[in-house]
């Protein structure tokens, strides 16, 4: 995974070869919880996030995303139980869309996976995910943007929520923060919730 990590850093950050993008690296923190039938587990959980995006014209961008989380605590219907937890979001794919007044309206197909992996046990599940999203188009150092999504993996369905607020100091460098949600479902109707706030730098380029 740190190979995959470090050649998307790599291609995203080649101002060479895309007009434009950015490289969030961001601290993340949140909750993961489960629900099937009457068996709750919660666990709180912290971690980290890698976001980039990369112009291949005005309309179209290339981005990609890893979310990683660990906890050594979990809450099995009310009782705290000591255990190993990991889990995190890989996401990668195209999007496209066009300038709307002073907002950037779009959309995006990438590739999705999740893995969860508890006490060196592990489970993922993959598919795609579809998101609309709109964000600011304007030469104010206020950024935001927000999206929902649709998330089909193998085994789980759902959806997918995200917000993000900050504020731009120079060409180069600007402080983020967000919000970042996934409700899924499978086929026997067991839940999940991964619910996660996350603050950072982005780093820009031309």
């Amino acid at each position: 995974m740190k190979r995959v990590l470090g050649g998307m850093l790599l291609l995203l950050g080649s101002s060479n070869v895309f007009s434009a993008g950015n490289i969030d690296l961001r601290l993340a923190a949140g909750s993961l919880e489960f629900e099937d039938g009457p068996d709750e587990i919660e666990i709180e959980n912290s971690g980290f996030q890698f976001r980039g995006e990369a112009g291949l014209s005005e309309q179209i961008f290339l981005r990609a995303s890893y979310l990683d989380l660990s906890s050594d605590e979990v809450e099995v219907n009310g009782i705290d139980v000591n255990v190993d937890v990991d889990a995190s979001v890989l996401r990668a794919g195209l999007g496209g869309g066009g300038v709307v007044g002073s907002t950037f309206m779009f959309g995006a197909l990438e590739y999705g996976r999740l893995d969860i992996e508890v006490d060196g046990e592990s489970a993922d599940d993959s598919g795609y995910v579809v998101s609309f999203g709109i964000r600011g188009n304007t030469e104010s150092p206020f950024l935001w943007s927000v999206e929902l999504g649709l998330v089909k993996f193998d085994d789980v369905d759902g959806g997918t929520f995200d917000a993000t607020l900050g504020y731009q100091f120079n060409q180069t460098f600007a402080l983020v923060g967000g919000i970042q949600s996934y409700y899924l479902e499978d086929d026997f109707n067991a839940e999940a919730d991964l619910v996660t706030a996350t603050i950072g730098a982005r780093i820009l380029f031309q």
